[in-house]
């Protein structure tokens, strides 16, 4: 192997919606802090990380050695801070306008807490629509991690998705990063060394640049699954690659994306999460009380919408309060979570907890009251 394989290494942490403190506690004894401090004491390692859900708003509350430490990594050039939709929507799903808020609420988090804004992005659940290039572009990111079977869907064969793509939508670009989905999938369940032959077998193939993003729960949170070996694992192959250079170059994501060798346009069709139904819509024709909670938060996002409008406009109308505005427009967006809307290893739909979160008065026979500034809107 003559020219080392560009490795880009992707780290996924999430708290699963309607998470108590128990169950945060939980997480962050199990996974969250052994990573990050894997992280910490691995200084050869790089990745990047995506901190999503309400997960830095938990760190800064409870647990503030984390944000020590993640600072830390930022400021020594370990760790690239990738953004997302805060609460891990399936983008599609919601309305672009919504789409475009939470990516831009998770960057401001970023920001003040860390000091750092996301450039780039990690496309939750790998749901992507040809109109997604436009919606990143105004959220103000500039590329993004895309699995590799939405690469197949486009004419790639399958496995060989690699470098730089380029794409756009309406004239708004964005780079795209494949992400190498098989190792992705046996993470933790195959010796480090078989995951280092088949980056090598892919460099050996003339593959430039490989991706791999890994979900941080598969670390200790899967049902079944053994913490301590799994965070070993994940610890194995960090000092691993940091010990390959010269067959592997480890890059952060913006580094690959600026240095990476670009492997031209490409415009790549709707695809849902390897193994779902496609196009993505099925899942609310499969699960009715879905559907009801989606068309529902669609009504309040039009509602949320009008309000903002009332709150900025002038005239005799009663202005509702900007501060009630903004917190009605959290509350939707936390309703816009996918794991309301369908079944999920972690109960999803079928969690009364996830459902209430969501808005679940779709279920009750009569919806409290709007407040008298908001009658007559709808």
């Amino acid at each position: 192997m003559d020219t080392p394989l560009e490795l880009v290494l992707l780290l996924h942490l999430e708290l699963p919606p309607g998470s108590d403190r128990e169950a945060c506690e939980r997480a962050w004894e199990l996974c969250f802090g052994p990573l990050l401090s894997a992280l910490h004491q691995t200084p050869e390692a790089t990745c990047g990380l995506v901190l999503a859900g309400e997960l830095v708003q938990e760190l800064e509350q409870h647990h503030p050695e984390a944000i020590g430490w993640i600072r830390g990594l930022v400021e020594r050039g370990q760790v690239e801070l990738i953004g997302t939709a805060l609460y891990e929507p399936v983008l599609p799903a919601i309305p672009e306008r919504d789409a475009i808020g939470q990516f831009g609420i998770h960057a401001a988090a970023i920001r003040r807490v860390f000091g750092v804004r996301p450039t780039g992005c990690w496309v939750p659940h790998g749901v992507w629509e040809p109109t997604l290039p436009r919606v990143l572009c105004a959220a103000g990111m500039r590329w993004a991690v895309v699995p590799d079977h939405v690469f197949e869907a486009a004419g790639v064969p399958a496995g060989t998705a690699s470098g730089v793509y380029r794409t756009e939508r309406e004239g708004h670009p964005i780079a795209l990063l494949p992400q190498d989905t098989a190792v992705a999938a046996v993470a933790a369940e195959i010796p480090v060394r078989e995951v280092i032959a088949h980056l090598e077998a892919r460099a050996e193939r003339g593959d430039p640049l490989v991706t791999i993003g890994l979900h941080g729960a598969r670390f200790g949170l899967h049902p079944g699954s053994s913490p301590r070996r799994d965070r070993g694992w994940l610890k194995m192959l960090l000092c691993t690659v940091a010990r390959s250079r010269g067959r592997l170059e480890p890059r952060l994501p913006s580094q690959a994306v600026a240095l990476g060798v670009d492997m031209g346009r490409i415009y790549l069709p709707a695809a849902a999460p390897e193994g779902s139904p496609v196009p993505w819509e099925q899942v609310f024709i499969k699960y009715e009380a879905g559907d009801r909670l989606h068309k529902k938060m669609l009504r309040v996002s039009r509602l949320v919408e009008k309000l903002d409008r009332y709150a900025e406009e002038d005239g005799d109308r009663p202005r509702p309060d900007p501060g009630d505005v903004e917190q009605a427009r959290r509350y939707l967006y936390r309703s816009q979570t996918s794991a309301a809307y369908w079944h999920d290893p972690h109960a999803g739909l079928y969690d009364p907890r996830v459902r209430e979160r969501a808005g679940g008065t779709c279920f009750a026979p009569r919806a409290p009251p709007w407040p008298p500034w908001a009658r007559g809107i709808g």
